[in-house]
């Protein structure tokens, strides 16, 4: 696939939750649709400070994807990122997809506000795009 066609995942790289979850994605991702970055970053930031106004409107606690040169947010973010996906989880997506996204994105802010809660925190960022896949 070509790197201008992937899709980029910015989330937060000292949460310990997120780093679990983008290391399975990684192992799920089959087609390498995704790049994934820590927000902190300096990759992260020149993304975000090439595709927003104002950088600091971006918040770490967000999970963002930029979709086909979108920024998708939060709970919106997990369902696209789940109807990309291969087998169940498309599934899944294209289900939670049908909901209200008022539901959708308050579970995802209950989640976000506790994640370091969850399973805490790191000092450093796991950064897989150092990785080749």
């Amino acid at each position: 696939m070509d790197v201008r066609r992937k899709s980029v995942v910015l989330y937060d790289g000292h949460c310990v939750l997120c780093n679990r979850i983008i290391r399975w994605l990684l192992q799920q991702d089959l087609d390498y649709a995704f790049i994934f970055l820590p927000i902190q970053s300096e990759k992260g930031q020149l993304i975000i400070e090439k595709n927003t106004k104002n950088k600091n409107s971006v918040s770490p606690q967000e999970l963002i994807l930029l979709y086909e040169n979108k920024f998708l947010f939060g709970g919106e973010a997990v369902v696209r990122i789940m109807t990309l996906m291969h087998g169940s989880f498309r599934f899944m997506g294209r289900v939670l997809h049908c909901l209200p996204s008022s539901w959708i994105n308050c579970l995802y802010r209950v989640i976000a506000k506790n994640r370091y809660w969850i399973l805490g925190k790191q000092n450093s960022c796991f950064n897989p795009s150092a990785m080749d896949y």
